[in-house]
């Protein structure tokens, strides 16, 4: 089990690529890759820094995840980034602070995509699902999106909450993949989203009954 110590970031759902992080509170640069791995199991997050630090050029055992210059390279778990320098970190020097190298391009055809888990061939736009957090309760609501998306590599769910809880109204970067009110919808990787009951059609054609008796 991880220590307290370990644990930098306890909200990891929030990361997507093109977010500007630091490793382990230390290094600074841009996520450009999430996901699983080939060279260990669970998710990580595949950043290029903004010197040549790190440890690759996005590849790793002859798998290529993304794209960058050798040794700016480097992979880390979710929880070992923040979104700010440590306080006890050693401050970046002033040429990093006020110039950050700018995020590189998205290498899409490079980054591997995601084999769909055995749960996300199991569910279907219109589901009752529940979304799986590590950072608090899940989250239940209906599917209504399931597929690519143009922020991030994989597959990913999105999906209509039962409460205002969400991020989006079924946008993201200004692309429309679903439409619900402001603060229900929310996007998760698919393989963290599970069917709990039928459909909302079915919900509905039931409480219509009921309406009716």
């Amino acid at each position: 089990p991880k220590s307290r110590e370990d644990i930098l970031t306890t909200n990891t759902d929030d990361f997507i690529i093109g977010d500007r992080v630091w490793v382990n509170g230390t290094k600074p640069g841009y996520i450009q890759y999430l996901g699983e791995t080939q060279f260990s199991p669970g998710d990580w997050a595949g950043v290029v820094l903004d010197d040549h630090s790190g440890k690759n050029d996005g590849s790793v055992a002859g798998v290529r995840y993304f794209q960058c210059e050798p040794k700016r390279g480097v992979f880390a778990r979710l929880h070992k980034l923040t979104r700010y320098p440590l306080l006890h970190a050693t401050p970046p020097s002033s040429k990093l602070s006020d110039t950050p190298t700018p995020p590189p391009p998205i290498q899409r055809c490079l980054t591997p995509t995601r084999t769909p888990s055995p749960g996300s061939r199991n569910i279907r736009e219109g589901d009752r699902v529940q979304v799986v957090s590590s950072s608090g309760p899940s989250k239940s609501g209906v599917l209504r999106y399931l597929g690519q998306t143009d922020f991030a590599a994989g597959e990913w769910a999105g999906i209509e909450l039962d409460e205002p809880v969400g991020k989006n109204d079924g946008t993201v970067a200004g692309k429309r993949y679903f439409r619900c009110s402001p603060n229900y919808g929310l996007f998760s990787p698919a393989h963290k989203v599970s069917r709990v009951s039928g459909s909302l059609d079915r919900h509905r054609r039931t409480h219509n009954v009921g309406l009716r008796a």
